[in-house]
């Protein structure tokens, strides 16, 4: 049995997909959903939560998603908190991966590459597709060390 407090969590979660999924300009538009989205997010990060609000929540803080420009205090703030997920949550850990490469830490990306692969986490050939083909991820699209990491394989 859920408890209102988990309740009202999972409530307000599902209000920010709803935000950040709105495409009618006359409603929201897309960077005010996401700002509105961010707040609420803000307030569900710091309590006990599902790996999909931790996903979302670092969604949130990659500007190739919302365009509100890189926020480092908040990213690093959300990174912190989704890190108990990285292993079984392979949308957390894309999600965090890109917000480290958009951070400029690359060397922390890549050490969440080595123990999801080490770990033999569920989703590796889903994240070196997404480390060839989405935008993101073009700064370290000629480093060599991100794919042979996701196959323990050093360069």
């Amino acid at each position: 049995m859920t408890n209102d407090f988990s309740c009202s969590r999972r409530w307000r979660a599902r209000s920010v997909s709803v935000l950040l999924s709105s495409s009618d300009p006359g409603e929201l538009g897309p960077r005010r959903g996401a700002k509105d989205a961010i707040t609420l997010l803000d307030a569900l990060v710091d309590g006990p939560q599902e790996p999909e609000v931790h996903a979302l929540a670092l969604w949130t803080v990659i500007d190739a998603n919302t365009h509100l420009g890189v926020d480092e205090a908040r990213a690093r703030r959300y990174l912190a908190r989704a890190a108990p997920h990285l292993a079984a949550s392979q949308e957390v850990r894309l999600n965090a991966i890109a917000a480290l490469i958009e951070l400029g830490d690359h060397e922390a990306a890549l050490g969440v590459v080595r123990s999801a692969a080490k770990a033999e986490a569920p989703g590796i050939g889903a994240l070196v597709h997404a480390f060839q083909t989405l935008k993101v991820f073009e700064p370290i699209r000629g480093d060599e060390r991100f794919i042979a990491a996701a196959f323990l394989a050093e360069p």
